[in-house]
């Protein structure tokens, strides 16, 4: 076998290895972040109700619903689709007057020693005042605090880095620190922990992208000294 057929065999392999990796890291740890399977696969200290202007610890406050559209819930909110679909679901609430109260949480088992990006989406279902979640893994407030933005119906991301150290297991909270009657009122969806890819995984697509661009010139400038010798 030549070298430049073992070369090839190796960076085909390296690069098979790489995108192998990299669909394993990239699954999702969280069971129902998207919430299809409806109002399972989470703790939360809100109370579940198809109508988010009643009940609750006043005009509906701490209360939430899992639907396909916020104004399901209250004919004051905005009209939009959830995130992963336009049509599936999403967590709708009325933010809490309690300080501190969880608004979702979940536990899920994590390799110690690995890095992660928490992230989710959110969008207001009023205009003015938004929600302002604080993240706590493992009872340690993140410093990234997400804020909903102003105008409604409108998805916007956020993220965090995590890093479990010591530790193989990961308690994600989240907690409305606005505690405003007015407004307040938002919607989750597609809430994610994903491992971030490894150095090796990196490495080694990078060694096999090397190798076929190579060949690519390789063969490029083979097809020129041709087309110049048939010239002569």
């Amino acid at each position: 076998m030549n070298v430049y057929r073992t070369m090839k065999i190796a960076a085909g392999g390296l690069a098979l290895l790489a995108l192998s990796q990299g669909a394993a890291v990239a699954q999702n740890l969280i069971t129902n972040g998207d919430f299809t399977s409806g109002n399972t696969g989470f703790t939360t200290g809100y109370n579940y109700s198809s109508s988010l202007s009643s009940g609750g610890e006043g005009a509906g406050e701490g209360n939430y619903y899992v639907t396909t559209n916020p104004n399901n819930t209250q004919s004051g909110f905005s009209s939009f689709g959830d995130h992963t679909t336009g049509s599936g679901n999403m967590m709708v609430i009325n933010g809490s007057t309690v300080a501190s109260k969880t608004l979702w949480q979940d536990t899920v088992s994590v390799t110690a020693g690995r890095n992660f990006t928490f992230s989710l989406w959110m969008a207001s279902a009023v205009a003015g005042t938004p929600a302002t979640l604080q993240v706590y893994i493992n009872n340690a407030l993140q410093t990234t605090t997400f804020t909903a933005p102003s105008g409604a119906g409108t998805w916007q991301q956020f993220s965090l880095n995590w890093s479990s150290t010591g530790t193989n297991s990961a308690t994600i909270r989240l907690v409305d620190s606005n505690t405003t009657v007015g407004g307040n009122d938002f919607a989750i969806d597609d809430i994610r922990l994903v491992p971030e890819p490894s150095t090796y995984a990196a490495g080694a697509f990078l060694v096999g992208a090397g190798f076929f661009a190579w060949r690519r010139h390789r063969h490029a400038a083979a097809k020129k000294a041709t087309t110049v010798t048939e010239m002569a």
